[in-house]
């Protein structure tokens, strides 16, 4: 799945803390996302280069509930 989000001069940036040290990230907002019959509305991402040193596409999740994918 791609997403296609990309940096835009009006997004915010962000430098993130965790585990593995820090990075930037921007953020965006989206309308909408639906996966089957799950829908969130209105919230906001962060993006990333996600180059942890192994093969992961993305994080969901809020908090400590985070799942890699």
């Amino acid at each position: 799945m791609t997403i296609g989000f990309t940096y835009e001069p009006d997004d915010s940036v962000h430098r993130i803390r965790g585990v593995g040290g820090t990075e930037f990230v921007f953020t965006k907002r989206v309308d909408c996302l639906a996966v089957g019959e799950l829908q969130i509305n209105d919230f906001q991402i962060e993006v990333g280069a996600t180059d942890y040193g192994f093969d992961i596409d993305g994080i969901i999740g809020m908090g400590a509930g985070l799942v890699g994918f």
